[in-house]
């Protein structure tokens, strides 16, 4: 954030992607990768997408954003985890560590895949030594509930046989965390119900970090990536398929915020389409 004009508000929208215009151009011209970093915000919880400091517009202008923290299983180690990813499918942590070789110069030594996600890692690193005790206590429970359940639990009885084991429910969701995907519903109607999941075994460490996918030649347009004064892609607009993106530029320019401008832009185009 020091090195943005005095007249940029790093935590509006428009600004920040105003600001990154010209690093965005740079990239597209140069083929360079260019790596923004920031600091955690104080929120506690929430997204991992908007627990960066100042705009989300910073990690929204980029194409990739990845979290690094302190692995919870040893603090030695360091996880690095994915946020967000518009070029590639979802892709596993990666831990690694700092190895020193036979004449006492240090390295980085990838461990291969992590059993963690970006969320779990930043539920885990909000807990203050007493909490995050219990959390491990818990989630060795957990995992006892899971294994003795085929891999998965209502969430009903886990909360229930959770407060009868003397365990919160902050403390149990981010054991959850730690071990589980989302809850998914099972069955239909008033059968159904709500479960956790054990999050399948990581596969066998890799020895090194996954290649970035190759793209066909005409993937993306001359211009992909430059950004314009509002914030938006310069190039690629199709009328017919955006037809709501000029009513989106009018509200942002008279001062209206991006996501109310957004929703407001749509469902104006979708009235004009549905008449």
């Amino acid at each position: 954030m020091a090195f943005l004009d005095g007249d940029v508000n790093a935590h509006r929208d428009q600004d920040v992607r105003r600001a990154l215009r010209p690093l965005a151009q740079c990239a597209q011209e140069t083929g360079a990768a260019i790596v923004v970093i920031r600091h955690l915000n104080k929120s506690p919880g929430g997204k991992a997408i908007y627990r960066g400091g100042g705009s989300i517009g910073i990690a929204g202008a980029a194409r990739s954003a990845l979290l690094v923290a302190e692995d919870p299983d040893d603090e030695n180690k360091r996880v690095l985890a994915r946020v967000k990813s518009n070029l590639a499918a979802p892709v596993p942590a990666l831990g690694y560590q700092l190895t020193q070789n036979a004449d006492g110069v240090v390295y980085l030594e990838w461990l291969g895949v992590a059993a963690h996600t970006a969320t779990s890692l930043l539920a885990v690193a909000t807990v203050d030594p007493e909490e995050r005790s219990a959390t491990e206590e818990c989630t060795d429970w957990l995992q006892d509930q899971l294994d003795g359940n085929g891999g998965w639990i209502a969430v009903k009885d886990a909360q229930r046989e959770a407060q009868k084991a003397g365990y919160s429910d902050k403390v149990l969701r981010s054991a959850r965390l730690r071990l589980c995907g989302k809850p998914v519903k099972e069955g239909f109607g008033s059968a159904g119900q709500w479960v956790w999941r054990m999050r399948p075994t990581p596969a066998e460490p890799v020895a090194k970090m996954p290649s970035e996918p190759k793209m066909p030649n005409d993937a993306y347009t001359e211009n992909e990536g430059t950004l314009d004064d509002t914030g938006h892609l310069s190039n690629g607009y199709h009328p017919e398929l955006h037809p709501w993106l000029p009513r989106l530029d009018e509200l942002m320019a008279a001062g209206v915020p991006e996501r109310e401008a957004l929703a407001q832009a749509m469902a104006e185009s979708n009235a004009k389409w549905g008449e």
